[in-house]
């Protein structure tokens, strides 16, 4: 989250889902941790995310997939 603090576009959230209901259709949660993204524009539809692990990682793919990323900002 740190890594866009400054971008109020990308919201980076946590939950336990071992201590709280996971009622999104579409969402399963088998195996921790389990990253989904949501596009500001279809939150009904989330996307499991299931590419590298690493922060260059995450940020290629926010930068690919979320609206309103300004890149200068990253």
């Amino acid at each position: 989250g740190a890594h866009f603090k400054s971008n109020p576009n990308v919201v980076i959230a946590k939950m336990d889902a071992t201590a709280n209901e996971v009622d999104v259709p579409g969402m399963s949660v088998k195996g921790f941790p389990t990253l989904y993204f949501f596009k500001g524009s279809d939150k009904a539809n989330p996307v499991k995310y299931e590419e590298g692990r690493e922060l260059s990682d995450f940020v290629a793919y926010l930068e690919k997939n979320a609206h309103n990323v300004a890149h200068e900002e990253l």
